[in-house]
C-alpha cells in the first residue's frame, strides 16, 4: 500500500509600497537657457541616443520646460512624435540663437507618423508644451 503525501501550503501576504514608472527624463542632463527674456530649465539631448528617446513616454514635462536637442553642427532633420504621449510646440534655431521658426506637434496615432521639419537647417531644437514659444526670441545657453 502508498501512503498518500499531504503537502501544506501557508501563504503569506507582504505589503509592499507601490513604486511608480522611471521618470523618461531622469537620464538627461539638466541645462538653464535663456528663451528671450525668460530661464527655462531644459533637459539637454546632444548625444544620439538622447535626440532619438527625446520626449517619448513623457505624460508631463514636469519641473522642466522643455528639451533641447543640440547638434555640433548645422542639420536639416526632421522630428516625429512616435511614441509621444503630449502635444508638442517645437522651435528651431540658429547657431547663434536666432528663431527660425516654431511648428506645433501632435502624438503620432497612425504608422507611418508625421514628420515636422524647419524650413532651414538649425543648430537647436527645442520642445515645450503648446504656446510656450509666443514672443520666444532669441535662444541663449547659459553656463
Amino acid at each position: 500500500t502508498t501512503t498518500p503525501s499531504i503537502t501544506t501550503t501557508t501563504s503569506t501576504t507582504t505589503t509592499t509600497t507601490p513604486t511608480l514608472p522611471d521618470d523618461p527624463l531622469a537620464a538627461f542632463g539638466l541645462q538653464p537657457v535663456m528663451v528671450g527674456d525668460q530661464e527655462w530649465i531644459v533637459a539637454f539631448a546632444d548625444e544620439p541616443a538622447e535626440r532619438r528617446q527625446g520626449l517619448m513616454g513623457v505624460t508631463d514635462l514636469g519641473v522642466v520646460d522643455g528639451m533641447l536637442f543640440v547638434w555640433e553642427e548645422d542639420v536639416f532633420t526632421a522630428f516625429w512624435m512616435k511614441d509621444t504621449l503630449i502635444p508638442l510646440d517645437i522651435a528651431f534655431f540658429t547657431a547663434s540663437g536666432e528663431l527660425i521658426e516654431v511648428i506645433s506637434m501632435v502624438p503620432c496615432e497612425a504608422d507611418p507618423c508625421e514628420l515636422y521639419r524647419p524650413s532651414l537647417p538649425f543648430r537647436f531644437a527645442l520642445e515645450a508644451d503648446p504656446g510656450r514659444f509666443i514672443d520666444a526670441g532669441r535662444l541663449t545657453l547659459l553656463p
